[in-house]
C-alpha cells in the first residue's frame, strides 16, 4: 500500500500513518523510513484529526464560462417573472359591465403561450416563478358583484352592528332557499369505456319547487317548508302568513329581547306586521348584496348538501327528508356559527366592503 505513495499528505497519507501507528506499532522514524520522507514531516502529519477531503477548502472563483452560463440562465429568469408578474396584474375589460377585471390566477397554457419565445417556460417552471413571487392558485368563491356603493353600505352597517348588536344573544337570523327536481347548472361528468354513450341529464318542462325559510339564533332554530310547485312564487302575503304561523318563534324573540334580521328582498315588506306583534327589529336595516355576513346562509348550504345525499324525490319526500335533516343539526353547531357574526363584520371592514368569509371557531 505504502509503494504507492507520492510524497504528499493525502486521504492515502492520512490512512497509512494511523494504520502503521495503531495496528503495527510502528514509531516516527520507521514510518518516516518506509515512506521515504523526513521525521518531522510524519510527526506533523500525525497531528492532523481528519483526511484532508474532510477539511472544508474554500471554493475557486468559476470560471468565464460559467459565470456567462449563469448570467444568462439569470437573464431569462428575470424575463419569465417579468410575463408572469405581467399576467398576473393585467387588467382587461368587460363589455357587459363595464368594470375593470383583474385575473389574479390565470392558466398555466396561457403564461406558456406569452412565453413562447422564451427558452425553458415548461408548465413546471412556471409554477416554480409563482411560487418565488408567493402567488398561489385559489378556487375562486362565487358571490355578488360589488360596487362602490355596495362596499360603503357594508362597511356601515358593519362598524353599527360592532357598537349596537349584542354579543352575548346576537340576532336572529332569517332568510329562504329553494330546491328543484332539476339539476343545478353546470359540467357533468360521467366515466365510460371505448364505445358507450353517456346517460342523458333529465329535466322536468314543470320541474317541482320546494322553497326553505331558515331562521336561527342562540338556543333555538326554525324550519319552514312550502310546497311551490303549484307555480305560486313566494308573495308578500305568503310571507306574512307564513310568519303569523310562527309563534312559538315570536315568543322567544320578544322574551329574549333579540331583534330579528331578514335581508332586503322585496318580499320581505313586513315590518308593520311584526312591529304589530311587538316583535323586536335592529335599528338599522341590513346592506344590498350581503349573504356573506349572515350564518343562515351557511346553514341552507348544510341542509341541501345533506338533503341531496339522500335524493329524495316528491315534495311530500322532500319535506320529510329535510326536517330531518335539519333536525339532526346540533343547537351547539349553529350557536357557534352565531357567534361568528361579529368575526364576519371585522373582516368585512378589514376588506373596505369586499366579500368575507368567517374563521372556523374551536368547538371546545
Amino acid at each position: 500500500m505504502y509503494k504507492s505513495f507520492k510524497g504528499r499528505f493525502d486521504d492515502e497519507a492520512f490512512y497509512i500513518l494511523h494504520f502503521a501507528k495503531r495496528f503495527l506499532l510502528w514509531n516516527t522514524k520507521v514510518v518516516a523510513k518506509v515512506l521515504n520522507v523526513d521525521h518531522r514531516t510524519v510527526t506533523a502529519w500525525q497531528h492532523q484529526p481528519q483526511p484532508p477531503s474532510a477539511v472544508s477548502r474554500p471554493k475557486p472563483p468559476p470560471s468565464a464560462a460559467i459565470r456567462q452560463r449563469r448570467a444568462l440562465l439569470e437573464r431569462r429568469r428575470k424575463e419569465k417573472l417579468e410575463i408572469v408578474s405581467t399576467a398576473v396584474s393585467a387588467k382587461k375589460r368587460n363589455v357587459r359591465t363595464r368594470t375593470t377585471i383583474v385575473p389574479k390566477y390565470p392558466s398555466l397554457r396561457s403564461l406558456q403561450g406569452a412565453m413562447a419565445g422564451v427558452k425553458g417556460c415548461s408548465k413546471s417552471n412556471i409554477h416554480r416563478e409563482f411560487k418565488v413571487m408567493g402567488v398561489f392558485a385559489v378556487v375562486r368563491r362565487r358571490g355578488p358583484v360589488l360596487s362602490d356603493s355596495h362596499k360603503s353600505q357594508r362597511v356601515e352597517y358593519c362598524r353599527w352592528a360592532l357598537r349596537n348588536v349584542c354579543k352575548v344573544k346576537v340576532l336572529c337570523f332569517s332568510d329562504e332557499t329553494w330546491i328543484t327536481s332539476n339539476p343545478a347548472k353546470g359540467r357533468f361528468w360521467q366515466w365510460l369505456r371505448k364505445g358507450e354513450f353517456p346517460d342523458s341529464i333529465g329535466t322536468d318542462s314543470h320541474p317541482m319547487k320546494v322553497c326553505f325559510w331558515i331562521a336561527i339564533g342562540k338556543g333555538f332554530k326554525c324550519l319552514v317548508v312550502l310546497d311551490c310547485s303549484d307555480g305560486r312564487n313566494m308573495t308578500k302575503q305568503r310571507y306574512e302568513t307564513m310568519l303569523s304561523e310562527q309563534n312559538k318563534l315570536w315568543k322567544i324573540l320578544r322574551k329574549e329581547k333579540i331583534p330579528f334580521q331578514e335581508d332586503r328582498h322585496p318580499i320581505h315588506k313586513a315590518e308593520e306586521w311584526l312591529r304589530q306583534h311587538h316583535v323586536p327589529l335592529p335599528d338599522k336595516q341590513w346592506p344590498e348584496k350581503g349573504p356573506d355576513l349572515s350564518p343562515v346562509e351557511t346553514v341552507n348550504q348544510w341542509l341541501k348538501l345533506a338533503i341531496s345525499k339522500r335524493g329524495p324525490w316528491g315534495v311530500e319526500e322532500i319535506t320529510k327528508v329535510a326536517k330531518e335533516e335539519f333536525e339532526k343539526i346540533e343547537q351547539s353547531r349553529i350557536d357557534r356559527l352565531v357567534d361568528t357574526f361579529h368575526d364576519r363584520c371585522k373582516l368585512c371592514i378589514e376588506a373596505k366592503g369586499g366579500l368575507v368569509k368567517a374563521k372556523r371557531r374551536d368547538r371546545s
